[in-house]
């Protein structure tokens, strides 16, 4: 990055390390099955993916992704009831970054899990939490105190989720 500033070039670099473009480029082209995705800033593609696709690749660790289940009339996933918009979904995305231990907000999906792995990073912690059939990671900052086999309640704000149509697209914000 420092060369490209320094020559002030137009560069390409071909990268299929998403850590590494993301560090580098001012604009980044997600190629899947030799198709283009998405194009734009690293930050675009990170807050709001096009597609499940970009949404599991850029990130690490990458986005939950859930699906969503009708059950009487109503929309959830992993059994936490979806507000309104994100019940058209039929998948929802969740960073795990953006997953909190509880207490969460009023309007906040909220779950119960068991955890499973429990990965000290030092500034943070990674938690793999058993949620029915899924597993969720959620990192925590600081060290999160816990042993595998602990029950934990967590949740996430709805503005933080992603939804996503059958055919793995974006649907628009709520």
């Amino acid at each position: 990055r420092a060369l490209q500033r320094r020559l002030g070039a137009t560069m390409v670099y071909v990268t299929h390390d998403q850590v590494e473009a993301m560090s580098m480029a001012d604009r980044v082209v997600v190629l899947h099955g030799g198709t283009i995705q998405q194009i734009g800033t690293p930050e675009a593609l990170f807050e709001r993916p096009a597609n499940r696709f970009v949404a599991g690749f850029i990130g690490a660790p990458a986005m939950n992704l859930i699906a969503v289940e009708s059950t009487e009339g109503a929309r959830s996933a992993a059994g936490a009831l979806l507000p309104e918009p994100l019940a058209a979904a039929a998948e929802i995305g969740i960073r795990p970054q953006h997953l909190r231990l509880a207490p969460g907000g009023e309007d906040w999906l909220m779950w119960e899990g068991t955890v499973e792995q429990v990965e000290p990073l030092g500034g943070e912690t990674l938690l793999h939490l058993r949620v029915g059939d899924e597993t969720l990671r959620l990192r925590h900052e600081g060290s999160a105190r816990t042993v595998p086999g602990t029950v934990v309640r967590f949740g996430a704000d709805p503005a933080c989720l992603h939804a996503f149509d059958a055919r793995g697209a974006a649907l628009p914000p709520a």
